[in-house]
Parts: C-alpha cells; structure tokens; sequence
C-alpha cells in the first residue's frame, strides 16, 4: 500500500469526538436483594405464617455448624414449607451438642403447635419424640463403633388424610346442631300458635257472657 495514502486515512480516522460512535457501557445490576425479595413473596403466597419465639437455629453439618442469630421463621406444615431469613454464621460444633448453649431451643407454645398441627395432644407428641430420641441414640452407639457420623433426622409428616376426616366428622357435627336448632325453633312457634289459640278461646268466652248479661 502506498504510504502517502496510508498517512491520509489515519488522519480522517475519528476515536471521539462529536458524530463519533459512543460505545455502549453495559451494567451488572446485583439482583441478589430483588431475587430473595420475590422468593419471600411467592412463599408468601403459599399460605406460610410466622412462627414466634424463635431465637436462633442451628444446621450441624459434619463438624461444623451454622448459625442463625435471632431468624425470621415461617412454616407451612400442610404443604412441608419452612422458610428461614436471617444471616448464616459458621461456627465450631460444641462440645455440648447441638445448640450454642446445649440447651433446648424451642418453647413449649411451639411444641403445642407443632402437636396440634400432627392431631397429637403435647403429651402424646413428647412421648413420640422421646421414642425417637431413643432409637436415634440406639443407632448412634451401634455406628460409633465402626465410623464416627450424625444419625439422619427423622421428619414428622402430617396425616392429611386424618385431618380431612376430623374437618368432615366436625361439618357433619355442626349441621346435626342446625338441624336441632331449626326444630327447636319450629317447637317454639307451634306453642306460640296454640297460646294463641287459647287466647282466642278466652276472649270468645268473655265475648258470649257479656251477650248474655
């Protein structure tokens, strides 16, 4: 290529400037917030209610557990939802055993919540998780004489099929009420028709003396 040529196109050539082409900057938006916020609200819509009381909760995992200071917690027992917002903090598992304090983590006002959700009364609810708690200790001591390890937790899964039933029995109990209650009511207007009756009877009575006076 000619040189001369070559020097007069690089002098036409433009890198800004007015009339030059602007690129275009492209924006990484962190929709990490937005993405969590819809997540709340689409869980939201699934019927999930506060769960009070909570101060923290605690995942073991092998020797470690994470941490959740003072959570926000919803749960769904119906639809096996549980949904946990707070900030996750590794820490060392203690020596205790689960929990930071080693100390029971739950009030008696969600153990009744969790019985009721069940059709369980506390007292049969307690007497459940003290069976599981003692085949879950049976099998810990079997498997730390071969491997070191955290039994698998078992979940407590709602009987749906009994709860339909109770709603059913508790319908059919109310209607039988009604029913009673409109009979009773049918009772009470037919003696007031004969109260009348008799009324009338008297009045005819008193009627018939005063003609004959």
């Amino acid at each position: 290529m000619n040189p001369e040529k070559l020097k007069r196109l690089k002098r036409n050539v433009r890198t800004g400037g007015k009339g030059s082409v602007r690129r275009k900057k492209k924006i990484v938006r962190n929709n990490a917030s937005n993405t969590s916020k819809r997540l709340v609200q689409t869980l939201e819509k699934q019927k999930v209610t506060d769960m009070s009381g909570v101060q923290s909760v605690d995942f073991i995992m092998d020797d470690k557990m994470i941490h959740f200071g003072t959570p926000r917690l919803k749960y769904n027992y119906n639809g096996n939802t549980y949904l946990l917002i707070g900030k996750g903090e590794n820490k060392p598992l203690p020596s205790s055993g689960f929990g930071t304090g080693g100390q029971p983590q739950i009030s008696m006002k969600q153990l009744e919540e969790l019985a009721k959700a069940q059709g369980l009364t506390l007292e049969e609810f307690l007497k459940q998780l003290k069976d599981k708690s003692g085949e879950m200790g049976e099998g810990l001591n079997e498997t730390q004489e071969d491997e070191e390890g955290i039994p698998d937790l078992e979940t407590f899964k709602v009987n749906e099929d009994e709860e339909e039933e109770k709603k059913e029995e508790e319908k059919k109990e109310e209607k039988e009420e009604e029913k009673k209650e409109e009979k009773k009511e049918e009772e009470k207007e037919e003696e007031k028709k004969e109260e009348k009756k008799e009324e009338e009877k008297e009045e005819k009575k008193e009627e018939e003396k005063k003609e004959e006076k």
